[in-house]
Order: C-alpha cells, then sequence, then structure tokens
C-alpha cells in the first residue's frame, strides 16, 4: 500500500466515523439509547426535553392543568394527574398533540368526579346538592 491509498483509507474511515457520531447527536441521544440496562427506563434524550417543555409550556397557560404531569418518551407524551372536568383532561391531551414534534399522547389523567359535583369549604365539608341530600338524611 502505498502512501496515497494509506490516505484515502485513513479519510474515509474518519468520515465514516465523524457521520456515526453527527447522526447519534441528530438523534439526540448522544449515544445514550445503548446505554439503558434491561428492565430499566431508558434515559430521556435531549429531543425528549425540548418536547417535555414545549407540552409545559402549553399546559401552563390552562387553569384545569395545574395538576397533570407529563411524560415524553420517543415523542410521545404521557399525561397523568387529577383534573376535576372531563373538559380539562381533554383539553390538556389536545394541546399537548398540538405541540409541535409529539407524535401521539397517551392520557392517563384522571377525572375526579367529587370534586366536579361538590366544592369544599373552607371547613372540610362538600357543597353539593348529594352532600345535602345526605347531610338532611343523617338530621335527626
Amino acid at each position: 500500500m502505498n502512501a496515497s491509498q494509506f490516505r484515502a483509507i485513513t479519510l474515509l474511515l474518519l468520515l465514516s466515523v465523524a457521520a456515526a457520531y453527527v447522526r447519534l447527536n441528530l438523534d439526540g441521544a448522544a449515544g445514550t439509547i445503548d446505554l439503558a440496562q434491561p428492565g430499566m427506563p431508558r434515559p430521556e434524550t435531549m429531543v425528549d426535553r425540548r418536547l417535555h417543555e414545549r407540552v409545559q409550556r402549553s399546559l401552563s397557560h390552562e387553569a384545569g392543568a395545574s395538576k397533570v404531569t407529563i411524560e415524553v418518551h420517543d415523542a410521545v407524551a404521557t399525561l397523568g394527574g387529577v383534573v376535576e372536568r372531563k373538559a380539562d383532561k381533554d383539553r390538556a391531551a389536545q394541546l399537548a398533540l398540538d405541540a409541535a414534534g409529539i407524535a401521539s399522547v397517551r392520557n392517563h389523567i384522571y377525572v375526579d368526579d367529587a370534586a366536579a359535583a361538590g366544592r369544599r369549604t373552607q371547613a372540610g365539608a362538600i357543597d353539593s346538592p348529594a352532600a345535602r341530600d345526605l347531610s338532611a338524611v343523617r338530621s335527626p
């Protein structure tokens, strides 16, 4: 092998290593995907963190979404937590789906029917028609 062939092979090798490095960084994983141990959650990627921030920003302006939790993995947003109305649950899912880069949404938000049916007073009693009916029955 002469010197010019050696330089050409070395250049090709360096270019292939550089291309692999760029591909990993563009995916946002920087090589962390394969480092997760079996049975352990995969480390969150840079892309997932950015998507999480976008979804969080979208939901931060919604009054009913203050107790919603967000997880993002592979552009899939998983929503959890508790809201008072089904409309709040549906709105949170739509806002998450509308965030740029989110491919799908898993909506695991729980609707607290008790909170929707009545509001707790300062004393801790529930003020709703059903609660008033129960207190009337229990009164001597």
